[in-house]
């Protein structure tokens, strides 16, 4: 898959760091969108168009602690996630997900990195289906 045909959404409650990220990942080829509301990622995730990847910061109100990533793992269990937050180094994903883990930095290189693995996991998965 071309990065050109690979669509990122990115769901993050600072619209700043979801600019800021989506500017990043555009730079990179990326098509991007951005959710700030749990509405929002619904509504992405319904669309024509879903995404292939979701970069999300699990601190999403009104959710509790886990409970957003439990929510989207049960009713998008093929979906590649890459978790950015603090303190996500011990989230997991029940059942086949492909996931990531970056703690928040500022910096964007892990961020790529890791989805670049996920996306390479992710259609690795596929392919043997």
């Amino acid at each position: 898959m071309n990065r050109n045909d690979i669509m990122i959404l990115i769901v993050d409650r600072n619209p700043h760091v979801r600019e800021f990220l989506g500017r990043e990942f555009r730079s990179r080829g990326y098509g991007v969108r951005e959710a700030g509301t749990p509405e929002a990622i619904k509504r992405w995730l319904g669309s024509d168009l879903p995404p292939d990847l979701v970069v999300l910061d699990p601190d999403l109100p009104p959710y509790k602690e886990k409970a957003l990533l439990g929510e989207l793992c049960a009713a998008h269990p093929d979906l590649p996630l890459v978790l950015h937050g603090h303190g996500v180094g011990d989230y997991s994903c029940p059942g086949p997900g492909v996931i990531e883990l970056v703690e928040k930095s500022g910096r964007t290189d892990a961020l790529g990195a890791a989805v670049e693995r996920a996306l390479h996991r992710a259609g690795s998965t596929r392919n043997q289906a």
